[in-house]
């Protein structure tokens, strides 16, 4: 999935400026949810040739994850992403 608002990166990035090779991640580690089962993220970080202050999110789906359209939070730093976010499980 893609998010924007991870805070600040290592290495700092500039809002708005084309990524490069070096590819950033968020000093404050994500933590994603998913039909309210915790997810392993994989991957959390800037896209190579996008914008910076987008982040890719990777992750494992829970074996114990509901099937059917289930809630995904995003937290990071104490703040979540909004509400009515869902993913398809089958």
């Amino acid at each position: 999935m893609y998010a924007t608002g991870e805070g600040q990166t290592n290495p700092p990035g500039v809002d708005g400026a084309v990524i490069g090779r070096i590819l950033r991640s968020p000093v404050l580690t994500p933590t994603l949810t998913i039909g309210g089962q915790n997810a392993q993220v994989i991957y959390a970080g800037s896209v190579p040739d996008s914008i910076s202050g987008v982040m890719q999110v990777e992750a494992l789906i829970p074996a114990n994850a509901p099937t059917g359209a289930a809630a995904v939070v995003l937290t990071i730093g104490g703040n979540s992403s909004q509400s009515g976010a869902t993913i398809a499980v089958k």
